[in-house]
């Protein structure tokens, strides 16, 4: 059901004139009584935009796919983050025995080969093995000016950090590019002295390689940090 109203409403002098006439839905028309019709729409918008940030964001209209170009990311972040810290009991560990040691762990054949690990279910696998995990979501922390040195601070000994970054990809099949979440092993920081900024070393398994990212560069595609406090070797 529609209606016509006033853009500029009455109540603020608004004109009875063409241009500032528009059909409105009814019981929105209601709900925002006599204020302004574009600061209603524009609040409107926004209100869905919040609604949907946290699973779909901004402009996309599908939800964050987990490890869909690499479903080994998580597994194999996890493999290099325990190797660099405490190491393995088995000196024959590999990250292909590591992967088979999940998915038995989890009673699941299907990690790394068709789907990724949620975070329940990294939560799941590590409380097996009695680490402890917290989980740092970024968009909740950027509102309290979560800054690099903050990011530096969680490098302590007998924690690994495992970073989930939230990448675009166009596909061929897709009508609109897709938001899709990345695990990486954030390996060290160290403060580049020329430049007088730090610099962040991430081991990254969809790349196949080691990445450096400046603050800025990983502020923009952090979605969120497993804070991993590792015991004895695995």
């Amino acid at each position: 059901q529609v209606e016509i109203d006033h853009v500029i409403p009455r109540a603020e002098n608004g004109p009875d004139e063409e241009n500032n006439y528009a059909l409105v839905h009814r019981p929105c028309n209601r709900e925002k009584r006599a204020s302004d019709l574009r600061v209603a729409r524009r609040m409107a918008e926004f209100a869905q935009a919040l609604a949907k940030r946290r699973n779909v964001g901004y402009g996309y209209k599908e939800p964050v796919k987990q490890d869909t170009q690499c479903p080994l990311c998580t597994v194999y972040s996890l493999y290099y983050g325990f190797q660099a810290t405490i190491g393995f009991s088995d000196p024959a560990m590999t990250p292909q025995r590591f992967a088979d040691y999940v998915r038995t762990t989890l009673k699941d054949p299907t990690i790394g080969v068709t789907r990724g690990m949620s975070t329940h279910r990294i939560r799941t696998f590590l409380k097996s093995l009695g680490y402890g995990v917290r989980v740092v979501e970024m968009q909740e922390r950027l509102k309290t000016q979560f800054g690099e040195g903050d990011l530096v601070a969680l490098f302590k000994p007998g924690q690994v950090l495992m970073g989930a970054l939230t990448i675009v990809q166009r596909y061929p099949d897709e009508p609109e590019p897709l938001r899709e979440e990345h695990k990486i092993f954030l390996r060290d920081a160290y403060f580049n002295q020329t430049e007088k900024r730090w610099v962040f070393v991430a081991m990254d398994t969809l790349l196949g390689r080691t990445s450096f990212y400046s603050w800025p560069e990983l502020k923009a595609l952090l979605h969120k940090v497993y804070v991993i406090e590792v015991g004895k070797p695995l």
